[in-house]
């Protein structure tokens, strides 16, 4: 054998071994990196948020498994690859999930709102695609050559954006920006902090591929933090004030889902109060107002039914431009003075609304089916605000 191949086959050696090596390191090295990542950063499973971090890295490591053996059955696309976990951060959970899919790669922190926000809307960059209709702007060039601004509700989101400038401020110190609220939540979505395939260089190799997301996350500890700083004080903060205010928006949030229906369209209020209330100027909603309020009188078990439906058409019509704000929470703190009165509690107030919403739900015009698919949908609803919502607002007043 000539020197020329023997030095050929220590160098194909040497790249076998180093390949092995490199395979090794990155299948042995995911519990480990997992494990780091967990500590670094607080995260943990939401079924497991008591269990020690140990036991918590196989249920990870298998997740990665089972997407790697699904992935042959996928005809060559990279597989969808998302962790979702949950960390307490001053008392209040954030959400993090981390995902891979065929629209790209992103990251998402989430906390839920405490209470009803005053205002639904999106904060930016540039390249963000926006979420709401309407853009708008602060009148300071700094913020506005920076970010966009989206909502469907500008006047609440001016008024809360110029009343907190302090929260633009925090936002311009992060790499990428696009923080919304909608649905009772806060969210920070960034695409750039979770670029899967770029940190894989496109390897469709799952277990590397969970490693190098958990690496790169587990870096992001700073960031971890400031972003769940930043999304509990928003939960806090764009939430409404006043507790009797807040009173009416959580018991109508069983119909709003978790936004002011005061910062509805007007088109989609006006056609809501037409088709479901048959109101269709000022004096349809005060006359429906009147009724709704004559009939929780009349039938005084009733009250929470009949008084929170009114209380959501009196804040719809301030969107249809049926009621000025000020009548509108006239009319809201005087029905829910009914319900306080009826009732002793959240809890009670669920059980009273749930049984006459079933009634009305098993009026005719729909099937057996239908009508108890309805039933378990507000079911769930309240059950979801008796445990959220409701427990963050005091009943008496």
């Amino acid at each position: 054998m000539d020197w020329t191949s023997i030095l050929v086959t220590v160098a194909l050696l040497g790249v076998f071994l180093g390949w092995t090596a490199l395979w090794l390191r990155r299948r042995l090295g995911l519990p480990r990196t997992v494990a780091q990542f967990l500590e670094r950063t607080g995260y943990r499973l939401p079924d497991q948020r008591g269990v020690p971090v140990p036991q918590q890295v196989p249920a990870i490591v298998e997740m990665i498994g089972i997407l790697d053996r699904s992935q042959t059955s996928m005809m060559g696309r990279t597989a969808d690859v998302t962790f979702r976990l949950v960390r307490v951060h001053h008392g209040h959970d954030v959400w993090f999930r981390m995902s891979s899919d065929e629209q790209g790669d992103h990251a998402v922190w989430t906390a839920r709102a405490h209470g009803t926000p005053v205002a639904c809307f999106q904060v930016a960059h540039k390249d963000a695609p926006a979420r709401f209709s309407q853009a708008i702007s602060v009148g300071e060039r700094r913020i506005d050559r920076r970010f966009q601004i989206t909502t469907h509700a500008p006047a609440s989101t001016l008024a809360f954006l110029r009343a907190h400038p302090e929260f633009l401020a925090r936002l311009a110190r992060l790499p990428y920006v696009d923080l919304f609220v909608r649905d009772g939540q806060v969210n920070l979505f960034d695409r750039r902090q979770a670029n899967h395939r770029r940190v894989f260089r496109g390897r469709d190799d799952l277990p590397a591929l969970g490693r190098a997301a958990f690496e790169r996350a587990g870096k992001m500890r700073p960031l971890h933090n400031e972003v769940a700083d930043l999304l509990t004080w928003l939960a806090t903060q764009v939430v409404e004030r006043d507790p009797a205010r807040a009173f009416v928006l959580a018991a109508i949030s069983v119909f709003a889902n978790g936004e002011d229906p005061a910062n509805w369209s007007p088109t989609e209020a006006v056609e809501f109060l037409d088709s479901g209330w048959n109101v269709k100027d000022p004096t349809s909603v005060t006359s429906t107002l009147g009724e709704l309020e004559r009939s929780a009188s009349e039938a005084p078990e009733q009250v929470a039914w009949h008084c929170i439906r009114g209380m959501h058409v009196a804040r719809l019509a301030v969107a249809a431009g049926f009621l000025e704000g000020a009548a509108s929470w006239s009319w809201c703190l005087h029905l829910a003075g009914h319900v306080r009165r009826a009732h002793a509690s959240w809890a009670d107030v669920s059980v009273a609304f749930l049984r006459d919403h079933a009634h009305w739900a098993r009026g005719p015009g729909q099937s057996p089916a239908a009508q108890q698919r309805k039933i378990e949908s507000m079911q769930a609803i309240v059950h979801d605000r008796l445990a959220h919502d409701w427990v963050a607002v005091p009943f008496g007043g």
